[in-house]
């Protein structure tokens, strides 16, 4: 990893979520009624309950060979799994979803005068709910809480108007697209969809501690369904360095560093100027 520098600030990021996210070793004691105790924790401030399938358990591994995954997978379960449950505030802003391997944190722009509540208090947010929710597994007799990884994720919608207006435009938008066609014939894209993977090392060792994700498509913004959009999501998993909280902070810190670094890396000078750019202190 380059030596850290200030982050790049925006005045008016084009972010629209926000996720953080820690992923740990399966509580099997913790089942849906838990989920229901679980609640009252966070009900006056979170009090509309929905339930939705798990996510997958992920974990990034590395310097093993990994074949192409078949198109269609099955899974044969022993019982059914327990939910995972999202608890929403009121505006629909702040989601929190817990399973029985993962608590997350998600900050959503449902309209256009939302604005982004940065960093720093959304990560005070989750630092205080995961309290909450340890404090509430040991008060439960559910199990240990062991922090396997982490995640951070910024999903960005970059609407058409300034600075670019169609898909023949993208090299007016990201430095890792040229604007160069050999094809004559294909003419330009009416969408694009691609991803990117690359390790985040450890400073001390080198060794790789986690993976930044790069995913780019093509659309129309949810805002405003003239307009052409594309989504650039950055998501950083890591391995906490130790797993506890704190543990689970310190990469959550670094995953983010290695997501606003690589955005602004990522656009142009000329898109980094209408989002206002600036450097933190």
């Amino acid at each position: 990893m380059p030596s850290k520098t200030a982050l790049p600030n925006f005045t008016t990021p084009p972010v629209v979520e926000v996720v953080l996210s820690a992923q740990f070793a399966s509580l099997e004691r913790l089942t849906a009624p838990h989920m229901g105790l679980l609640w009252q924790t966070f009900r006056s401030e979170f009090p509309i309950a929905e339930q939705q399938s798990p996510v997958e358990h992920i974990t990034e591994t590395f310097n093993t060979a990994k074949p192409l995954k078949p198109s269609i997978n099955f899974q044969v379960l022993a019982a059914p799994p327990t939910p995972r449950c999202f608890f929403r505030n009121e505006d629909r802003t702040q989601i929190l979803q817990v399973q029985s391997d993962r608590f997350t944190h998600n900050w959503t722009k449902t309209c256009d005068q939302d604005r982004y509540p940065r960093y720093e208090v959304i990560r005070q947010r989750f630092q205080t709910e995961l309290t909450a929710f340890a404090n509430f597994i040991k008060l439960e007799n559910l199990g240990q809480l062991f922090f396997e990884q982490c995640e951070v994720t910024y999903v960005n919608y970059i609407e058409s108007g300034p600075g670019w207006k169609d898909m023949k435009n993208l090299n007016q938008v990201l430095t890792l697209w040229t604007g160069v066609n050999q094809s004559k014939y294909l003419g330009e894209p009416e969408d694009i969809s691609f991803s990117q993977k690359h390790l985040i090392k450890d400073d001390a060792t080198g060794d790789p501690v986690g993976r930044l994700h790069i995913d780019l498509e093509s659309g129309y913004s949810p805002f405003d369904l003239s307009a052409r959009a594309l989504r650039l999501t950055l998501t950083s998993r890591l391995r906490p360095t130790t797993p506890d909280i704190e543990g689970v902070l310190n990469r959550i810190d670094l995953g983010r560093y290695w997501i606003v670094q690589s955005f602004s890396d990522l656009c142009t000078e000329e898109m980094k100027k209408l989002w206002g750019q600036t450097n933190e202190s």
